[in-house]
């Protein structure tokens, strides 16, 4: 949002330079932020990983639905 807001303004004051250093700089953090969402994916464990603490039977049921939607 900070980006944005910068950017705007530059733009508003005419100075075009500031605007596109603002923008790549906004591209280069949003680049950063994905990749490392994307490294944290690959070494967390998921949710789905977790085991679920349920009775067996509970447990049955829902393996039987997720085969036969």
């Amino acid at each position: 949002h900070d980006f944005h807001t910068r950017i705007v303004a530059a733009l508003r004051d005419g100075d075009a330079v500031a605007a596109q250093k603002i923008m790549g700089d906004h591209i280069e953090a949003s680049r950063q932020e994905a990749l490392n969402h994307f490294d944290r994916l690959q070494t967390e464990p998921l949710a789905t990983d977790t085991p679920l603490i349920l009775p067996e039977d509970i447990l049955a049921d829902l393996k039987r639905l997720e085969q036969n939607p």
